[in-house]
């Protein structure tokens, strides 16, 4: 289940989250857009999934505020991370990085972002003929604590 937040980028992550959902064959499950991409909006939209979907599984957070407060949310349910629950967080921030939270968070590479954005101006100031492209950087999931083995 992906708890979607409310801005752009969200908006960009839960269509790209539908879209390969889709390509797997398996349901897309979206809890909604929350009103934001705070950690009481993945409190509560967690919350919302946990209480009327209770077979879920795992939670795909629009961000890692939103997957600290979707460990909350399972925490007051009396469920265990990841034993009951799976919870994924995005942006491998330094919240995900805590040695206590121990997030599974997938890295959307800013770091390269930069240094490319950086490259691609500087290249751009050295040669103005120079058109505007495109690059894809993947982002790449980085596992830790808060995931468990898919039963099947």
């Amino acid at each position: 289940m992906h708890l979607s937040g409310s801005d752009g980028a969200a908006a960009h992550r839960r269509e790209g989250f539908r879209k390969r959902i889709v390509e797997a064959g398996l349901k897309v499950r979206i809890a909604g857009e929350s009103q934001g991409t705070s950690e009481e909006d993945g409190y509560t939209a967690a919350c919302w999934v946990l209480d009327h979907q209770p077979d879920t599984t795992t939670l795909f957070a629009a961000n890692d505020t939103m997957a600290l407060g979707a460990l909350a949310a399972a925490k007051a349910r009396g469920l265990s991370v990841p034993e009951d629950l799976s919870v994924i967080g995005y942006d491998n921030s330094q919240l995900a990085k805590s040695r206590y939270l121990d997030l599974t968070s997938v890295d959307n590479r800013s770091d390269l972002v930069g240094v490319d954005v950086a490259d691609t101006l500087l290249a751009r100031i050295q040669d103005p003929a120079l058109g505007p492209g495109r690059k894809l950087i993947e982002p790449a999931l980085i596992v830790r604590g808060t995931t468990g083995r898919v039963s099947v």
